[in-house]
C-alpha cells in the first residue's frame, strides 16, 4: 500500500512507509500528539485504492474527522468513561467488523481505543484483539491506544499480535519497532528528515507543495498548514500561506469553492494547476538529482 505516516519531533520528522496488505499496526500516542492527520492519510490512501475502510472510535470527543464517502464505515464503540465495564461494546465492535469485512472483503480498519483500556477488563480486551486478528488475517488493521492508558503487562501481551509498533511520547520522540518475520528481524523503511533543511525547502517550493497537497483533495488554508506540519515538521505562517494562495488564484492555478457541510470556503486545484505541478515536479526532480551528483558523485561525501 502506497501510504506513509509522518511524526514531527523537535528537530526531525520521522517518516515510515510501505504498509503491506494484511499488516497489523500498534500505534501508541500521548495526549500531546495529534493523530488526526496520520489516520486521515491512511484512510485516504485505502479509499484511493478502492479498499473499504472501517473506522471506529471509543469516545466522540476524540474521533478523527473523515469526509463521508463510499467505502467508509464510521462506528462508535460506545465505551463509557465509568466503572461500569463495557464488555458489550467489544461484542458490538466484533459484529460490526464481521458485517463490514463480509461486505468489503479484506479492506482496512482503524480501531481507535484511545484511553478505553482504563475502562475495560484487560482480559476481555486482549481476547477481543486476538479474535479480530485471527478472524480477519487479510485485513490491514491499525489499533490506537493512549500511552497513558496502557501498562507494561498489557503491552507485553498484545505486542505479539502486531507486525510493527509505533510509539510517540511527549510529542518529541517516535520509536518504530523492528518486525519479527519467521524468527528473523525485519527493519522497517524509515526516513529521518532534518527540519532545518526541510524548512528551507518547504518555504522555497511552497507553491509546488500546496499544489501537490490540493491534488489529493480541496482544503481550507488551515488544513494546508496542518498537513505541511505533520508531513514535514515545518510550520508555515498564515502570513506566508494566504498571500501565496491569493497569487496562485490570480494565476488560475487554484480556485475557491464551497466546502462540504457549508463550512466556509476551501481551495481546490485547477486543471492548469495540475499541469503546472507536473511540469514543476519534473524540473525539480531533475535539478535535485543533478545537484546531488555534483555534491556527492565520486567523492568521499557519497552515501
Amino acid at each position: 500500500m502506497d501510504v506513509f505516516f509522518t511524526f514531527p519531533v523537535k528537530t526531525k520528522a520521522v517518516v515510515f512507509k510501505g504498509i503491506a496488505d494484511g499488516e497489523k499496526v500498534l500505534f501508541l500516542c500521548d495526549s500531546k500528539f495529534d493523530k488526526q492527520e496520520a489516520l486521515r492519510t491512511f484512510a485516504r490512501a485505502c479509499l484511493r485504492e478502492n479498499k473499504g475502510v472501517f473506522y471506529s472510535y471509543a469516545f466522540p470527543e476524540n474521533a478523527v474527522e473523515l469526509e463521508k464517502q463510499s467505502g467508509l464505515r464510521v462506528y462508535e464503540m460506545n465505551i463509557r468513561r465509568s466503572v461500569d465495564r463495557s464488555e458489550n461494546s467489544l461484542q458490538g465492535l466484533r459484529n460490526a467488523l464481521d458485517n463490514f469485512f463480509r461486505e468489503h472483503g479484506a479492506g482496512a480498519a482503524i480501531l481507535d481505543f484511545d484511553s478505553a483500556p482504563s475502562y475495560l477488563l484487560r482480559e476481555e480486551l486482549v481476547s477481543a484483539l486476538e479474535g479480530f486478528f485471527r478472524n480477519f488475517p487479510e485485513a490491514t488493521i491499525i489499533t490506537c491506544f493512549s500511552i497513558d492508558a496502557v501498562d507494561a503487562e498489557f503491552l507485553e501481551r498484545v505486542f505479539r499480535f502486531y507486525s510493527f509498533v509505533v510509539v510517540s511520547a511527549d510529542a518529541e520522540k517516535t520509536i518504530i519497532s523492528p518486525v519479527a518475520v519467521n524468527g528473523r528481524a525485519e527493519i522497517r523503511e524509515v526516513d529521518v528528515i532534518s527540519t532545518e533543511v526541510a524548512d528551507t525547502l518547504v518555504k522555497k517550493f511552497l507553491d509546488l507543495i500546496i499544489l501537490s497537497i490540493l491534488s489529493t483533495e480541496p482544503m481550507h488554508g488551515y488544513s494546508i498548514i496542518k498537513t505541511i506540519f505533520h508531513r514535514c515538521g515545518v510550520l508555515v505562517s498564515q502570513g506566508m500561506l494566504y498571500p501565496l494562495l491569493h497569487e496562485m488564484q490570480e494565476k488560475g492555478l487554484v480556485k475557491q469553492e464551497a466546502a462540504n457541510m457549508g463550512r466556509g470556503k476551501v481551495y481546490a486545484i485547477t486543471p492548469e494547476g495540475r499541469e503546472v505541478a507536473r511540469t514543476r515536479l519534473r524540473e525539480f526532480s531533475g535539478t535535485l538529482h543533478y545537484l546531488l551528483s555534483l555534491i556527492g558523485g565520486g567523492s568521499s561525501m557519497s552515501p
